[in-house]
């Protein structure tokens, strides 16, 4: 599964595996923290979004 990733105020991808995560009841999943301006911000949310729907 790939990590979760965010920033230090939201999510940039990994929402659902976040909460798959709690339904699971898994105490840890890996994460990775990034630091992204406006608009990289915007197109890693894209990228992500994409793939999901390939």
């Amino acid at each position: 599964m790939e990590p979760i990733v965010i920033t230090k105020n939201e999510f940039i991808s990994g929402l659902h595996k976040l909460k798959a995560a709690k339904v699971l009841d898994l105490n840890e999943i890996e994460c990775i923290t990034m630091s992204y301006n406006n608009i990289d911000k915007e197109l890693a949310e894209i990228d992500k979004n994409l793939i999901m729907t390939e």
